[in-house]
């Protein structure tokens, strides 16, 4: 009885120790994958107890190493993402002339600084909403056909546009449009640009009357009168040259 009893005594007393050692390697994994779930990647066990317990621990702290790598390498990319996105969003605000991304359905992407000031909208007004909202609280003509400009015929690579902005200001712009895709060639939308040529057109307006009027100072005197360029190639005929010459302007133009 006493040899029985001092068996069984060892036997649950090596029990016991198992059970207390497993229960311990149970706890420092789950201490260890609490503070990796936590975001400390640097979390390891320590390589102590059992066969079975040491084991485990050198499996865990392999697998714990090479997440951490991966995650660093991807807040390393997400990293260098951000500085190239930061860069870029400053190269566009930067540039001077009128910018707006636009995306398949016609949203809305991203304005730049000077397309704020161009049409004197907030982006907060504009990001996420339908660019044709925008372009139907205007009056946009376009100067080469005369006509309301229409979803099909913004769709064009350059146009050239008199727009009256809701505010009630006129000024004349040049508009391109180019499309651009993702990495993998599909449709991404599209990027507009605007130039305010409201300028450029008053100086060929000016130019065009300086022009009419030199021609009629021309067709006004006794002389012939002929201009080439340098190739010797006639540009104007005034009226008696015309007659002398027996050439209408058209004909001897060029």
């Amino acid at each position: 009885v006493r040899i029985s009893a001092g068996i069984i005594f060892t036997i649950f007393f090596l029990l016991t120790l198992i059970l207390r050692s497993n229960g311990e390697s149970r706890r420092r994994l789950a201490q260890a994958t609490d503070r990796f779930k936590a975001g400390d990647y640097s979390a390891r066990m320590q390589i102590t107890g059992s066969a079975e317990a040491q084991a485990m621990a050198r499996t865990f702290n392999a697998m714990a190493q090479e997440v951490q790598t991966l995650v660093q390498s991807v807040q390393a990319s997400e990293c260098q993402q951000r500085e190239q996105l930061h860069f870029m969003l400053q190269l566009i605000n930067a540039f001077p002339v009128p910018l707006c991304v636009v995306n398949p359905s016609g949203v809305c992407q991203r304005v730049n600084t000077a397309w704020e000031q161009l049409f004197r909208i907030p982006a907060a007004q504009i990001v996420g909403q339908p660019l044709q909202a925008l372009l139907d609280s205007m009056q946009m003509i376009s100067v080469q056909t005369g006509h309301m400009c229409t979803d099909a015929e913004t769709s064009l690579a350059e146009q050239e546009l008199h727009i009256v902005a809701p505010d009630g200001r006129a000024f004349d712009a040049l508009y391109w449009q180019a499309a651009f895709t993702t990495t993998d060639g599909n449709p991404a939308g599209t990027i507009g640009a605007m130039m305010d040529i409201t300028l450029r057109r008053q100086a060929q307006v000016a130019l065009r009357a300086e022009k009419e009027r030199a021609e009629v100072t021309l067709s006004s005197i006794g002389d012939a009168v002929i201009t080439t360029d340098l190739g010797w190639r006639i540009e104007s005929i005034n009226t008696v040259a015309q007659q002398l010459t027996g050439w209408t302007a058209d004909q001897a133009q060029g």
